[in-house]
This record gives C-alpha cells, sequence and structure tokens, in this order.
C-alpha cells in the first residue's frame, strides 16, 4: 500500500512513512509525494495536474493517506475542486511557504499515523474549505497546529469518531476557529500544549473537556458557550480570558482573566463562566485603567468590565490555603495611576453562595506593577449593585502606607481541604 504526500513548493520533498504496526507483520510504505509547484496556465485546482511536480495530482482514496504540503509562493489561493470530504493524511505548510489560502470543498483527514494540520511557515495561513459549512472533517484525535505561524479555520472542524482535538507549536502563535468544534455522538476534547494562543469565535458544541496545559485559550464567542458543555481545567503554564462566555465549570491552577491579554494591546473585559475554583498556585490577571472604582458609600464612579476587569460565575470555590495560596495580580494600563483611599473595584461577579469570613488568609495581592506595597490593599466581599447577591469579590484600596497585617501560621478555615463554597444559584 502506497502513501501519497502533497507538497506544494518549488521544490521537491520526499517523505518515508511507515505504516503502524499491527498484530501480523507489514511491509513499509513508501511515501508517493505530490509537491504543489502552481504551474498551470489556466486554474488553481487541485486535479489540474499541471499545478502539480512531474504532472502527478494527489490521490484523494481513502487508503492513500495523502500528505498535502505547501510551499513556496506560486498560485496562493489552490482550490480543493475534488469530490466534498476527499480524504487526505495531512496538511503541512512547509518553511518559506508564501501566505496560502485554501478552499473549495471540505476535506476529512484520516491516517494510521498521526491526522494534523500544521504550519511551519512564518505566513498566516487560511484553511477556507467549506463543505455544509464544515472545512474540516477529523476520523479521530488529530492536531492543529500553528507551529511557527498563525494558522486560520473559517468553517466547522468536527470528529466522527471522538477523541481530542491537540494544539502544539511552542512560539506563541495563533489558531483562531471561527467555526464552530463539534463532535457527533462521540466525546471530542481539546488540549491545548506547549505555548501557542487559542481563539474560540464561535459557540462549540464538543463534548468533552477543555485542557489549557500551556498558553492562552481566548473566549472570544457571542452567543452559546466557546468550550462546549463540559468543564475548563487551567494548568499551571496555561490562561483562560477573553470577553465571551464559557458554560462549564472552570478550575484555575494557573491564570485566569476577562477582556485582551496579548502583550502589548491589552483591553478591559467582562469574561462569564460556569462555576470557578481557584486553587493554590493559580492567579487572577486583574487589569485596571481607571482608578476611581466605587466609594464606600457606593457612589459608581466607574465601571467593572469597562473600566477594570471583571469575572462573572455561577459559583466560586476558594481551594487555596494559607500554605498555598491564589494570587490576584494587580496589573495597571495606564502610566502614574494614583488611588483614592476607600475606592473599591468589583473584580469577580458571584451569583450566590456562602461568603468566607477571612479572605486574607488564602490570597496574596500582587501590588509590584503599580509600584505600591501589597498591603495597599485588601478582598472583601459584598454585594456588586442593586438586586445582586453579597458574594462578589472586591478589591479595595486603602492606602499607600498601609501595613501588612500579622498572618497567624494556625489560621486556616474549617474544612479548607475542601475549599471555601460559594454554591451555585442562578440569578433571576
Amino acid at each position: 500500500m502506497s502513501r501519497d504526500i502533497l507538497t506544494f513548493s518549488g521544490c521537491r520533498s520526499v517523505r518515508l512513512a511507515l505504516i503502524v504496526a499491527s498484530a501480523f507483520p507489514v511491509a513499509a510504505a513508501v511515501a508517493n509525494t505530490a509537491v504543489w509547484t502552481g504551474g498551470s496556465n489556466t486554474s488553481d485546482n487541485f486535479n489540474d495536474s499541471a499545478n502539480w511536480e512531474n504532472g502527478s495530482a494527489p490521490d484523494g482514496s481513502p487508503s492513500a493517506f495523502s500528505v498535502v504540503q505547501f510551499s513556496g509562493s506560486t498560485r496562493l489561493n489552490p482550490q480543493n475542486n475534488y469530490g466534498a470530504y476527499t480524504q487526505f493524511g495531512q496538511v503541512l505548510f512547509s518553511s518559506g511557504a508564501g501566505p496560502f489560502t485554501l478552499s473549495g470543498a471540505a476535506i476529512k483527514l484520516y491516517t494510521n499515523t498521526t491526522t494534523k494540520i500544521e504550519n511551519n511557515s512564518i505566513a498566516t495561513q487560511v484553511i477556507d474549505l467549506n463543505s455544509d459549512g464544515n472545512s474540516i472533517g477529523f476520523n479521530t484525535s488529530g492536531e492543529l497546529d500553528p507551529t511557527q505561524g498563525d494558522l486560520t479555520v473559517n468553517h466547522t472542524v468536527y470528529f466522527d469518531g471522538g477523541g481530542q482535538l491537540n494544539v502544539y507549536g511552542n512560539n506563541g502563535h495563533t489558531l483562531t476557529l471561527n467555526g464552530a468544534l463539534n463532535n457527533g455522538s462521540a466525546t471530542t476534547s481539546l488540549v491545548i500544549r506547549d505555548n501557542s494562543n487559542v481563539k474560540l469565535t464561535a459557540s462549540n458544541f464538543y463534548s468533552g473537556g477543555t485542557a489549557i496545559n500551556g498558553g492562552r485559550l481566548y473566549a472570544l464567542n457571542s452567543t452559546g458557550s466557546a468550550t462546549g458543555s463540559n468543564s475548563v481545567t487551567i494548568g499551571g503554564g496555561g490562561m483562560l480570558t477573553g470577553t465571551g462566555s464559557v458554560s462549564g465549570a472552570v478550575s484555575v491552577s494557573g491564570k485566569i482573566s476577562a477582556g485582551s491579554n496579548s502583550g502589548g494591546s491589552d483591553t478591559i473585559g467582562t469574561l462569564a463562566t460556569g462555576d470557578q475554583t481557584w486553587n493554590g498556585g493559580g492567579a487572577y490577571l486583574f487589569k485596571l485603567q481607571n482608578t476611581a472604582g466605587s466609594t464606600n458609600s457606593g457612589t459608581q464612579t466607574g465601571n467593572a468590565g469597562i473600566n477594570w476587569d471583571k469575572l462573572k460565575m455561577s459559583g466560586l470555590t476558594i481551594a487555596a490555603t494559607s500554605g498555598s495560596k491564589f494570587t490576584i495580580i494587580i496589573t495597571p494600563l495606564a502610566q502614574g495611576m494614583s488611588f483614592t483611599t476607600g475606592a473599591k473595584f468589583e473584580i469577580a461577579n458571584v451569583t450566590s453562595g456562602s461568603a468566607p469570613s477571612d479572605l486574607s488568609t488564602m490570597f496574596v495581592l500582587d501590588a509590584s506593577r503599580l509600584g505600591l506595597p501589597d498591603s495597599s490593599f485588601s478582598l472583601t466581599t459584598g454585594a456588586g449593585g442593586a438586586g445582586e447577591s453579597g458574594y462578589d469579590v472586591f478589591l479595595s484600596y486603602g492606602g499607600g502606607n498601609a501595613q501588612s497585617a500579622p498572618e497567624p501560621a494556625s489560621v486556616m478555615l474549617s474544612g479548607m481541604a475542601g475549599g471555601v463554597l460559594l454554591t451555585r444559584r442562578r440569578r433571576r
């Protein structure tokens, strides 16, 4: 059995592929590389043999496991004019590739190795394939990897057999999914690895969990849930941020924030989720650009989610302890900020629950980015406004010369091993 590799290039790329070992010995398959040269004088079509090195168009049959690789900068808008859901094994963009946009019929990725689309170029690559609103189908687990450059998929990515969508890339580049991530009856989960960014702009319907093991996940949806119906786990190297909404529970051992956190173009915003758990070692990156806040008398001179970040959640479990605290990183978006004593900022809007009696034992307040002592601020709970619950979390400014209160080593809330639970009740 042979395997075709499609390479869009001005240079020939040859790969060897091994058939996955099974219970019975099989011979290694020899890779048959189809190289895109864009040499046709008449079309950008896949089935135009003049666009391929040696005049050999790719084989889209299921047993070929063709690998599509793009290089060079000739005919940057290839059209898949094969039938909808023609099967290939991989789509690769090699180093030095120009900015391609793939259009035409959707494809199905199926192979006996790793199914993936991978961008090894520094150019942004766009997958605009579309059949019935779908761009890419996976038979089982696969990868979408912005390894050296950004990668954008404009329509739905679906999984027939469930599994994982893994995102690899250790260079801070971005995978943007403008269509839904969906699965059928089998469960599919999303796993972000390395330090890639993943932007989810649509309502998603995958039913597995979301693991942010590294990098950042941006929830940018305007309707539904960016992460499907299941829970989100933020590992030590990951961050959840954005201005959209997440319906599932969120466990924070890495960082959580709202708005845009792209380094250099940060903006204020509100991020809504289901229940949250703030674990020891985790952090909330809280940004603000207005220092007025609301005074102790309740006079509102600024707005949460507009002048400073706000997290909205169904319930909050504080699982941090005096020995393993959760950090609030106070981050200014303007220079030379000054604060009025008594200013209070609603940083978390919690629908319902029971407020902890002493927040100071479970949190570190980091004001170093403001050039102020950490002790200038404290955390309190209370109602954020008329008709709201009394379980919202506020950051209050008490003055730059405030002294740190002693922290008894023996202070720990009863039942801390299980965390302080702000239980879930929907606001009417």
